[in-house]
């Protein structure tokens, strides 16, 4: 087992798994990951929600408030978490392409605080902190007093600023000019309520996250950051790859990482002073936005968690950054919903709690798949570096989803979830088969 004294020292998140010690935690699901739309007010390097704009209109449209806005004669939301927390949930995380507190997003988020807080669950969220502001953080502690904030900067230097988080057309541009300022201004809002919070919990509760980019990012940039990081009051820093498009795995390409990125990630690799990694080893390290907590994965201990997605029906997917490989075509709660107003049936806590069940039992089936077949890989976002764990998810939501259309499993029939979870278990096998011959 892993020795954590070794971290005793670290600058930790409070509302993290880490944070919450959940590494000795054996007890149920753990934690519960939502996505936002993949709307944001940035165009990072690194990031693509800038290209997926026919995709954010799409999911725009379709909304998140059919979780709550009582069309299902219940307040679907609040009952997931019921149910989460009945299981043992321990945390509630929102972690997409978009960002959660821009105007498109914030109705969601303000609903998703809200009812973990009625759940006693606290809530960390991603943000780039544009929005950020002091007014924003009071109304959100109001809903929830237990919340994490996870800033993505690239770079303290305000001049460079621009080249990172906008879209060429937009670098040095008189708004351009203003982005960094904007932001520093935000950092009273933040340094007052990381030193509230690490009064409460002896935790931080603001950590800044930095990804590197080859051949962009210097040594200037990294140390500019690090004196952000000072002046907010030592607060946690991750410092992590840059990631890759899903589409591009799935063209079979991997992560090509610099020598010059992979001396700044050695020089400044901070983990896991919030919430990546557990250990040093391959066995040793886990992905805590999908799984409850740190376990080997060959002694298998408790449950994953999931990523659930709202705006594109309420699919599951194995990661914040998976939507494009989601369940949407072939297991999700709205469809699910949609069968029971449909017939007459009256929606309960108990049929959203059952289906919130098979959801889980869905994306740990997958998960151990794409382990079994690629290799354990500490994490599914977009910098995994192994291709095949992709090929596999889509090659799986392929066959699923023919067989949906086949009929071979109904949401109207009694047997419906027994029978996805035995047509999944058939499609991993031969989807693996595929892909290992």
């Amino acid at each position: 087992m892993m020795d954590y004294n070794q971290y005793k020292d670290r600058e930790v998140l409070a509302y993290t798994p880490i944070g919450m010690k959940l590494e000795k935690y054996d007890g149920g699901w753990g934690t519960f990951l939502f996505t936002s739309s993949r709307a944001c007010n940035l165009s990072c390097e690194g990031c693509w929600t800038s290209t997926t704009n026919e995709l954010i209109r799409k999911q725009l449209r379709a909304g998140a408030d059919w979780l709550y806005d009582g069309s299902c004669g219940v307040n679907v939301l609040e009952a997931m978490l019921g149910k989460f927390a009945n299981e043992g949930g321990r945390l509630v995380a929102n972690m997409s392409d978009g960002k959660p507190l821009i105007p498109a997003n914030y109705g969601f988020i303000l609903e998703l605080t809200k009812q973990s807080s009625k759940q006693g669950l606290p809530l960390l969220l991603f943000t780039n902190g544009h929005y950020l502001t002091e007014e924003k953080m009071q109304e959100l502690t109001a809903a929830n007093r237990k919340i994490s904030y996870c800033i993505s900067i690239q770079t303290g230097i305000s001049n460079r600023y621009d080249n990172f988080m906008l879209s060429e057309r937009l670098q040095n541009t008189s708004s351009a000019d203003k982005l960094f300022e904007k932001l520093e201004r935000n950092y009273g809002a933040w340094i007052k309520y990381d030193q509230k919070i690490l009064q409460e919990t002896g935790n931080h509760g603001i950590a800044i996250h930095t990804y590197i980019i080859p051949e962009k990012t210097t040594e200037a940039d990294m140390e500019a950051v690090k004196l952000v990081v000072e002046i907010l009051g030592n607060v946690p820093w991750i410092v992590t790859n840059m990631g890759i498009h899903t589409s591009r795995s799935l063209r079979r390409e991997s992560i090509q990482i610099s020598d010059s990125a992979f001396k700044l990630k050695i020089k400044y690799d901070t983990r896991p002073t919030a919430t990546l990694n557990f250990g040093e080893g391959e066995y040793q390290k886990l992905c805590s936005y999908i799984s409850h907590g740190f376990y080997p994965f060959e002694e298998e201990k408790g449950v994953f968690g999931i990523t659930f997605n709202p705006y594109q029906r309420g699919q599951v997917q194995t990661c914040p950054y998976h939507s494009a490989i989601g369940t949407n075509e072939w297991f999700n709660l709205r469809d699910y919903l949609d069968s029971m107003k449909q017939s007459g049936q009256q929606i309960t806590d108990e049929h959203i709690g059952r289906w919130l069940e098979n959801a889980v039992k869905v994306e740990t089936m997958v998960t151990q798949a794409a382990f079994d077949l690629a290799g354990y890989e500490h994490c599914f976002m977009r910098h995994s570096r192994k291709p095949e764990i992709d090929l596999l998810i889509s090659g799986v939501n392929i066959e699923m989803a023919k067989r949906r259309k086949e009929r071979r499993f109904d949401i109207k029939d009694k047997e419906y979830f027994i029978n996805v979870i035995e047509n999944l278990s058939d499609a991993i096998q031969i989807v693996a088969t595929k892909l290992g011959a």
